[in-house]
């Protein structure tokens, strides 16, 4: 009897361990189901629940401002009941997360949405019109910049204002240049929208000097200046202090340095002293002036030093001439790639001529020019002009070429030239003309065969005057003659301003030949002397050819125009743009949008943004069909394209016009939010830009 009941009471604990064994089996596979995956607070703290279930051990995790209790839990079929609760919120809207776990094997989260104080933050979306008054944040420069056509230049100043999120090149480490590098962002950290703040200028846009504080990372600036979409897909100021700090963390007026003040030494002691920080204060005799630049030596009785750059020259440089005395206050500063001990940012204090000493020009050969020291005064020649521009010359003596800054000569002359030797972007030139001796005139030019760079533009390098041809797209922007090659992403080619107008070639495929000069702006820019440029003859959409105007022709009545001339634009988030041609009226609006409708002052096409309208209207009889030409950028940012009457013809990628079709007096066009049949891609926001419309209208 004992023996059964001992066999019993195994039989039941092996019953009760294989019940407790199949209840473990029966959770299932490692996971977690939440009751909720989304949860929504108001900016006070408060607490909500969700529930867990898991089929293992889990625990939970969140965003510091985010408490969850408890914070693990046992495996089991039921649900638990878990409290989220969140801090007070004194900030912006946001957004985080409560994640529960079961370690290394599944995971589920539940997103916490939290209204804060200071509402949602806009800092990195676009905001602003450009203005003084309603600057750009650094994605609405982003977004305008990135709508102008590759290595187009604003003609006007825009007004940007951001926080610095990372700094490239400061003042210091740009050496006697006086700018600055560094990214924008609308709350200070590294984001898709930050903008590029290169080679600026200090408040007061003035070179930065000794004393002025660098810019620093968490750094609020405002800038102003003009701005490029750098080979199409870099968004950035102008260099070489196209652009200046207006505000840096609410200062907008610099350290005031009284230069009178400054210590005197002598040449040989501030060049001993080596002070990159400090000013002092130094008087000696002027030589090797440059007018241009304001540049020139000055020799004391303990030697000579080269004054750099001299910030008020503006109000000297009509007066300095060699021979006379100088007193300057600057900064000493040691350029590396000449040995040459300088003065950077002067004040000049005064100046009292005096009898310039001639200096003797030593004859040479083009060969020996360019093997000469750097400042040698030589007498070069005699020698054929082979390409000329508005900026000086090339010349060729038996194979050897060298450029001339700043003399005028004719293609085809023989001709002598006084000057320093010099150099620019690495190679050797001559400058700071003294005279030009056309020795005759009318010489036969014959150039070699020309070595196409086009396929290998990015990564093409000479040390030599290289006669070469390329095709790309012609930019012209004030002085600035830049192409963009198909297929170069890291060089942009360049004309040195030609003689002639080639206005009439500007947005055409153009091919270039002529003869290599340098690179410039740290290889972003290949420079050429043209000997030729022709067009393809056909202009990019977006490019005004010429004379165009309004008017009747055998398809209807056309509607163009010059640049903003007859445009009425109003900016700001109720910005508008409005223009009247014969019967018919175009009216953008923006509509609360941070981008107001606007014509881009460079390429001339009008251009608005995701969620405006467009209303085209007529005093006439009804319109039947409108033909909208697209822009450059019209192609590369087209969207869904809706109309508020009629039938807008199916849109397809590679559209180059925009056609509606029915009848009305006005009819409203809507612009889609994502760039859908544009070049560039839904990822871009979708813009409506043309240069032209039309119109038919019925008898």
């Amino acid at each position: 009897m004992k023996l059964a009941n001992r066999f019993f009471s195994f039989m039941a604990i092996a019953v009760l361990v294989a019940a407790c064994q199949t209840k473990e089996e029966d959770l299932g596979a490692p996971d977690v189901t939440l009751g909720a995956y989304e949860m929504t607070f108001a900016q006070g703290s408060s607490s909500q629940t969700v529930t867990v279930t898991a089929t293992r051990d889990w625990t939970a995790s969140s965003d510091t401002w985010i408490t969850v209790s408890p914070a693990s839990g046992k495996a089991s079929k039921k649900p638990v009941t878990v409290t989220v609760t969140v801090a007070a919120n004194d900030g912006y809207d946001r957004t985080g997360a409560a994640t529960f776990s079961v370690p290394n094997l599944a995971a589920k989260a539940v997103t916490v949405k939290q209204a804060g104080a200071m509402g949602e933050d806009t800092s990195n979306k676009p905001m602003g019109s450009g203005t003084q008054a309603d600057p750009y944040n650094p994605a609405g420069a982003v977004e305008f910049v990135s709508g102008l056509e590759a290595d187009a230049a604003t003609t006007q100043d825009v007004w940007i204002k951001g926080i610095v999120s990372s700094v490239t090149t400061t003042y210091e480490a740009s050496g006697s240049y006086g700018n600055a590098s560094f990214y924008i962002s609308g709350d200070g950290t590294a984001t898709a929208t930050q903008f590029y703040v290169f080679q600026t200028y200090y408040l007061g846009n003035k070179p930065w000097s000794a004393g002025n504080p660098d810019v620093q990372v968490g750094d609020e600036v405002i800038v102003c200046g003009k701005v490029v979409n750098f080979r199409g897909n870099t968004p950035e100021t102008v260099s070489k202090g196209g652009s200046y700090v207006y505000s840096l963390n609410g200062e907008t007026k610099g350290k005031e340095i009284d230069y009178d003040q400054a210590e005197a030494k002598t040449v040989a002691a501030f060049i001993s002293a080596a002070d990159k920080t400090t000013y002092y204060k130094l008087t000696g005799t002027v030589s090797g002036f440059n007018a241009q630049y304001c540049s020139f030596d000055l020799t004391d009785d303990t030697g000579t030093i080269y004054v750099y750059s001299v910030a008020n020259k503006a109000d000297w440089a009509d007066k300095i001439s060699n021979g006379g005395t100088v007193t300057l206050a600057g900064v000493y500063d040691y350029y590396a790639t000449k040995q040459q001990h300088e003065v950077i940012n002067a004040q000049i204090l005064s100046f009292e001529a005096g009898e310039a000493q001639p200096v003797e020009a030593t004859e040479a050969t083009v060969a020996q020019a360019l093997a000469a020291e750097n400042d040698a005064v030589l007498k070069v020649g005699p020698a054929l002009v082979v390409a000329a521009a508005d900026a000086g010359f090339l010349m060729d003596q038996d194979g050897a070429k060298i450029y001339v800054y700043g003399g005028k000569a004719a293609v085809g002359d023989n001709v002598t030239v006084t000057a320093a030797r010099g150099e620019y972007g690495g190679v050797p030139q001559l400058t700071n003309v003294t005279d030009v001796t056309v020795n005759s005139q009318g010489g036969a030019v014959t150039h070699p065969t020309p070595k196409d760079i086009t396929a290998n533009f990015d990564s093409y390098q000479s040390d030599t005057r290289e006669y070469v041809t390329f095709q790309g797209k012609l930019s012209i922007s004030g002085n600035y003659y830049n192409i963009t090659v198909d297929g170069a992403t890291a060089v942009t080619g360049s004309i040195v301003k030609p003689n002639e107008d080639i206005a009439s070639l500007n947005g055409q495929t153009v091919t270039v030949t002529g003869y290599f000069l340098y690179f410039a702006s740290n290889g972003k820019y290949l420079y050429v002397i043209a000997t030729s440029i022709t067009g393809d003859g056909s202009v990019d959409p977006g490019t005004d050819p010429g004379d165009d105007p309004s008017g009747e022709t055998e398809d209807g009545y056309k509607i163009s125009w010059d640049k903003q001339t007859g445009w009425t634009l109003v900016t700001g988030g109720n910005g508008s743009a409005t223009y009247t041609s014969g019967d018919f009226t175009i009216l953008a609006l923006s509509n609360g949008n941070s981008n107001a409708p606007t014509v881009n002052a460079t390429s001339g096409d009008f251009r608005s943004y995701a969620g405006a309208t467009v209303k085209i209207s007529t005093t006439g009889g009804d319109m039947t069909r409108i033909v909208f030409n697209l822009s450059a950028q019209g192609l590369r940012r087209l969207p869904a394209i809706t109309a508020s009457t009629g039938t807008v013809a199916t849109q397809a990628a590679g559209d180059k016009t925009v056609t509606w079709t029915g009848s009305a007096k006005e009819v409203t066009f809507t612009v889609g939010d994502k760039a859908v049949y544009g070049s560039d891609g839904e990822s871009k926001a979708g813009q409506f830009d043309f240069d032209s419309v039309l119109i038919t209208s019925a008898e």
